[in-house]
């Protein structure tokens, strides 16, 4: 066995240096900052497995939008203590789908429908890109 040179000790020595810095910065994350990495990682594994396998990756980001909106459509019709009728009348939509919205029943409505309704009924809303 050759000894090594004084470089060598010089690069393994930095090389593991580096390999500690990183081990310090997984292990210095707060538990949020650790999972908020784990939950972005996740996401990319979710968006590159639905491309592979042809799906859309934004479906699941278009049932987020439709179930918020749905969520703020009911609070503000609560709120506001408006019955069914009130609202339909407000909107110009029959009292069925305005029950349907309450008891979350939203698959039958596109998120057109949901903005609309949500802007008929006062609820400002604002998308940021």
């Amino acid at each position: 066995m050759s000894e090594l040179t004084r470089y060598q000790i010089e690069k393994i020595t930095d090389e593991i240096g580096k390999q500690v810095e990183v081990l310090m910065d997984k292990i210095s994350d707060s538990p949020e900052e650790h999972e908020a990495k784990i939950k972005k990682e996740n996401k990319n594994v979710r968006i590159k497995k639905a491309k592979k396998l042809g799906l859309n990756p934004l479906k699941n980001l278009e049932e987020q939008i439709r179930t918020r909106l749905n969520e703020k459509i009911i609070y503000e019709i609560k709120a506001n203590k408006l019955k069914h009728r009130e609202v339909a009348e407000i909107i110009q939509s029959s009292r069925p789908n305005v029950t349907a919205v309450m008891n979350r029943r939203i698959k039958g409505f596109s998120t057109d429908y949901l903005l609309k309704m949500s802007a008929m009924i006062g609820i400002y809303i604002e998308l940021e890109f």
